[in-house]
């Protein structure tokens, strides 16, 4: 299953996703223009999980990822009423499913500290845990130290970086550095300071690498809540302005994909950025999405619905926002 998205301020709900089923470091500009990278997307129950039981059953699995999927329904809702061929610029990145999430394993830093982290299309900040820690649910990985990285810049709480999070969800420490607050859905939350630090990308299929400089993201020293071990943060998907997509809007052209590979496959999900997105193929549809508030969620318009032997065509919703450019998701 595949989504590719052509631009970022959009909304697009999916809370049943799990149901369906030596290398070489480059430059940015020169990784992009040799055709981009792709990525494992890793699901919570597979073998490459670091936290896969082999004792557990496939129907345990599916259980499992069904109350995930449900739970991940929840958060969203909630969250949703609180407000009304390869070719260039583009790169790959694997996903990994866990608590009803993928996680993508990344690196941040000079040199860099490999991070493994759920990917949500739900939620726009990035970010991981950080020492010194005042609160930080347990994790498998050594917390990330900023003072062991040469790239590491704290965000003026007066930038437009920080001002983007918004008054609710950012404030000032004594230095006037941007703090910032989070919650989800089912009350985990992260707190820390903002900042800027190189992001790098493996290929999972080729040895290169492709690199990001000054990428926002938050350095979490208080963070709890449903959060499994294996993952240290969120990577953050959605269509707010300091998701990693809309950061890297002006490189990847404002597109990504990710294909879902079913619970049973030993293949690994993949996330695509830039023109290698675009999904094609005899039998692909696509359909318009439409923007509402909050701009961080993806929304589709549902004009039917057949349940059993009865279908309804006429589906009362908010009315979206009209969009100027086209927004389509296959």
């Amino acid at each position: 299953m595949a989504f590719y998205y052509e631009t970022l301020s959009l909304s697009l709900i999916l809370a049943t996703l799990l149901l369906l089923s030596s290398f070489t470091s480059f430059s940015l500009s020169e990784t992009i223009k040799n055709g981009g990278v792709t990525i494992d997307l890793i699901r919570r129950d597979s073998p490459l999980s670091p936290s896969y039981d082999p004792s557990i059953t496939r129907f345990e699995r599916l259980r499992s990822s069904f109350r995930r999927s449900m739970s991940r329904q929840s958060s969203l809702r909630s969250a949703s009423f609180k407000s009304a061929s390869k070719s260039p610029d583009s790169f790959e990145a694997t996903l990994t499913p866990i608590g009803g999430e993928y996680l993508i394993k990344f690196n941040i830093g000079t040199p860099p500290i490999e991070i493994l982290a759920i990917a949500d299309t739900g939620s726009d900040l990035t970010w991981t845990q950080c020492v010194p820690c005042t609160q930080c649910y347990k994790q498998n990985a050594p917390l990330f130290d900023p003072a062991k990285t040469s790239t590491y810049r704290s965000v003026s709480c007066t930038s437009q970086q920080c001002q983007s999070l918004g008054a609710e969800s950012s404030s000032c420490d004594k230095s006037n550095g941007c703090l910032y607050q989070v919650s989800y859905g089912d009350s985990s939350y992260s707190n820390g300071g903002l900042a800027v630090e190189t992001f790098t990308f493996d290929s999972s299929t080729s040895k290169e690498s492709v690199v990001f400089p000054k990428v926002v993201f938050g350095c979490g020293h208080n963070n709890d809540g449903t959060f499994n071990e294996t993952g240290s943060g969120i990577v953050g998907l959605g269509g707010g302005a300091v998701s990693i997509v809309r950061q890297l809007e002006t490189t990847i052209g404002g597109k990504f994909s990710y294909c879902l590979t079913t619970l049973d496959s030993e293949s690994s999900s993949k996330i695509s950025f830039g023109p290698n997105a675009i999904v094609t193929g005899p039998n692909g549809s696509s359909t318009p999405l439409v923007q509402k508030s909050p701009d961080t969620f993806y929304y589709l318009t549902l004009e039917v619905l057949v349940l059993g032997m009865r279908l309804w065509h006429t589906i009362t919703f908010p009315t979206p926002i009209p969009r100027h450019r086209s927004k389509k998701a296959t």
